[in-house]
């Protein structure tokens, strides 16, 4: 994956994880982390996705964000 827009980035995950609500969302003002059907993953990051240049950065905050989504995504089916 090469350097994308935050748009691009929150896209692609949608279209990995359809019929799930994903969204950026923005913590103490200099962090960012994805909701999942209103709910938060278990990471956080800065600076934002807009401002990260790095590919290998970008493919692994992507990797750890799918990680993640799947850790929540299995803990809310069990609810």
């Amino acid at each position: 994956m090469s350097a994308v827009s935050a748009k691009t980035f929150v896209s692609r995950l949608r279209k990995l994880f359809k019929g799930n609500n994903i969204e950026l969302a923005y913590v103490d003002d200099d962090k960012e982390t994805l909701l999942i059907n209103k709910e938060g993953i278990d990471l956080m990051w800065m600076p934002y996705i807009k401002t990260i240049a790095d590919n290998d950065v970008i493919h692994v905050l992507y990797s750890d964000c799918k990680k993640s989504i799947r850790k929540l995504l299995k803990k809310q089916k069990g609810n």
